[in-house]
């Protein structure tokens, strides 16, 4: 018999519904039928007990806190799990016990825990202690995602206590805190970068991109012009994250970086932000030497805005970009770029035609059966197979 038969069985209620839990107090005896079930069920009634339990709130807690041990490992979590769920202040107690245990199984969920607790504000000094104190790399690496539950009041605490740090635990601080990417943070993430730029700094210019401000974006601006290639573009890769428009321009300088992964990076970086400028892209196509303009048509096809498909059509001229215009008109999926392409299915170089062809296939065009019937009449064998498949794909 399931959890949920034996609980209306024997109680005649519906397992931990709202209307039970606010009108009908739990019983000694329904606690310690969730007790055991926590102890010897199914995987699905353990979670059936847990959300039953979770259901009655501060009424669980009380029977909770007579059945912690720290020395049942599966129960102690399964109790954790459930004041995290109720929000309980007595999460903090458990977790003291549990760090005095030194055993990761139980630290963690008291952790958990603790991050859901009630008292937003106890619960960020109980774990910024706690991860000021832990010697334990790991468990530190591991408790930063339910730390992140209270980012806007943990990060504050960090940031005071930061200069007061060891070195090690400065690490720590500053990758807690490139993930929070609070407001905040920026004076530190702007001191550190520039102090150690090739060290902690690292974890600062992520936090940078995350945070995506107009002050980050500033920052960021100083250090994508560092003699070093490698902060170039970890520069590029971080202003690629922040969604802000002002960091088009700066991406689009990276361009021309003498570094081919700082090139590469900016990019990337181009192709997710540049949707917050495409005017800005689409004016730096006309006077763009050679692989800049290579790289911006590969960006535009990829951001897929269609007030790109006129400059895109302006470069079909150009005999050495033709290549990737093709396949950028093909990316960007405007029907405006039939005409343009149709009339390259009897360009003078194969991979042009077989470049156009699977473009319109893209544009997903209303003659693509006529035109793949014949493209099966071209010279070159890769047209006529990428024909045949595009024919099979329309059929099936």
């Amino acid at each position: 018999m399931t959890f949920k038969k034996l609980w209306e069985s024997a109680y005649n209620e519906s397992g931990g519904s709202a209307q039970t839990a606010d009108t009908v107090p739990l019983t000694e005896e329904q606690a310690n039928f969730l007790f055991e079930t926590l102890r010897t069920g199914s995987i699905h009634d353990k979670q059936q007990a847990v959300e039953t339990f979770a259901a009655y709130g501060k009424e669980a807690e009380v029977h909770i806190a007579k059945k912690l041990n720290l020395n049942d490992i599966s129960m102690f979590t399964h109790l954790a799990d459930i004041l995290g769920r109720i929000g309980s202040n007595l999460s903090a107690e458990i977790l003291s016990k549990a760090l005095a245990t030194k055993k990761n199984e139980i630290i963690l969920p008291a952790i958990k825990a603790v991050s859901l607790m009630a008292d937003m504000k106890k619960a960020a000094n109980v774990l910024a202690d706690f991860f000021i104190s832990c010697q334990d790399e790991p468990m530190l690496a591991r408790s930063i995602r339910y730390l992140l539950n209270l980012k806007e009041d943990i990060s504050p605490i960090f940031i005071e206590k930061y200069e007061s740090l060891d070195e090690e635990k400065k690490m720590y601080i500053l990758r807690f805190l490139a993930e929070a990417a609070q407001p905040c943070a920026l004076p530190l993430f702007e001191k550190q970068a520039k102090q150690t730029p090739e060290e902690y700094g690292l974890y600062c210019i992520d936090g940078l991109g995350k945070l995506g401000s107009d002050e980050a974006v500033k920052v960021l601006d100083k250090l994508a012009s560092h003699s070093e290639w490698f902060l170039r573009k970890r520069a590029a890769t971080a202003l690629g994250q922040t969604e802000n428009k002002s960091a088009v321009p700066i991406l689009l300088r990276l361009l021309s970086d003498e570094s081919n992964l700082v090139r590469a990076s900016a990019v990337k970086g181009l192709s997710i932000v540049g949707k917050f400028a495409p005017e800005i892209i689409a004016k730096k196509l006309k006077n763009a030497p050679r692989l800049v303009k290579i790289n911006l048509i590969r960006i535009m096809g990829q951001i897929g805005d269609h007030l790109f498909l006129e400059p895109i059509l302006s470069t079909l001229s150009e005999r050495d970009t033709l290549f990737f215009s093709i396949d950028a008109l093909g990316d960007l999926g405007h029907k405006g770029a039939e005409p343009a392409l149709r009339r390259l299915l009897t360009d003078e170089v194969w991979f042009n035609r077989l470049n156009a062809l699977e473009a319109l296939d893209k544009l997903q065009c209303q003659y693509m059966p006529q035109i793949a019937e014949k493209a099966l009449q071209d010279e070159n064998d890769m047209v006529r197979n990428s024909a045949e498949r595009i024919l099979k794909n329309l059929r099936s």
